[in-house]
């Protein structure tokens, strides 16, 4: 397929196999309009790209998760939660959002970013392409994924002719309710311990990390297991029977515990309470 195949094109492919495999009197057969259309045409209509325009291309790296997305440069996860509108963070890449890596002559700074020596500021607009690994100076406009008809036929023939079942990663209830929305047939690996990452959950593995006693840490390991039975509950009724393969809890402890050079830097101005004091001390122990 032309890299300049647009999402119009591909939707007419996807029609003109559609119909001509369909009917009393089918030119084709089913498999070969499945062959007809690639997996690259299908991410490009199942995913945002960008309305055909000149682009202002500063580097490029590889596409590990496609679609298109703007917004404005932060260089810290915690910018990110707080930003209150579109952000591209530089340094991540997350689960279902377009993203890319391995970009070349990157430099990060404290308050900006060097593409190839070029000085972009935080705050200024750039675009990423997740599936060309394009990174774009500005924010160009995003196109519309409109549902295709011919689309959703083209995948009941291809689930008939398919040897492989498909399972999807997910960690939580709604994670399992989006993987069975989008076709999942089971989970192929729950990872017991991102359960615990958002900062509802962390001072309950915090409290197990940082007991003193074989009683604080029998209290802290039977509210992680009470919070677990409940969230399997909830993540196993959404999969209804399906098969959900699971991680146990065996988690590297630092992971749980915030950034040990921002904890040293507390230390240094005399910021830390005890509570601190103690996160600090843990983070020494179990540093990797």
């Amino acid at each position: 397929m032309s890299s300049a195949e647009s999402a119009t094109e591909i939707t007419a492919a996807i029609n003109n196999a559609v119909e001509q495999a369909s009917g009393p009197d089918p030119s084709i057969s089913k498999e070969e309009a499945l062959l007809q259309i690639s997996p690259h045409q299908l991410e490009v209509v199942l995913h945002t790209g960008f309305e055909n325009a000149e682009r202002d291309v500063l580097t490029s790296g590889l596409g590990v998760s496609p679609g298109a997305a703007a917004g404005r440069i932060v260089l810290t996860a915690d910018d990110a939660m707080m930003a209150t509108d579109d952000v591209i963070l530089v340094v991540a890449r997350g689960w279902g959002k377009p993203a890319l890596c391995g970009a070349e002559n990157i430099e990060i700074g404290t308050d900006h970013i060097l593409i190839n020596g070029e000085r972009i500021d935080v705050g200024e607009m750039l675009s990423i392409d997740g599936g060309s690994g394009e990174v774009i100076r500005g924010a160009l406009q995003t196109t519309d994924v409109d549902p295709i008809p011919a689309l959703a036929t083209l995948l009941t023939w291809a689930d008939e002719a398919r040897d492989l079942a498909i399972r999807a990663n997910a960690d939580t209830a709604a994670e399992a309710k989006l993987a069975r929305e989008n076709g999942a047939e089971g989970i192929g690996l729950c990872r017991t311990e991102h359960m615990f990452l958002d900062e509802q959950r962390l001072p309950v593995i915090r409290r197990m990390i940082l007991a003193d006693t074989p009683e604080q840490e029998t209290q802290a390991l039977n509210n992680l297991r009470d919070t677990q039975y409940n969230d399997f509950v909830e993540l196993l009724e959404q999969m209804d029977g399906l098969p959900v393969t699971v991680r146990l809890l065996d988690p590297p402890l630092h992971e749980f515990l915030p950034d040990i050079d921002e904890l040293l830097q507390a230390a240094a101005r005399n910021e830390l309470a005890e509570e601190g004091e103690a996160l600090l001390e843990a983070a020494q122990k179990w540093r990797e």
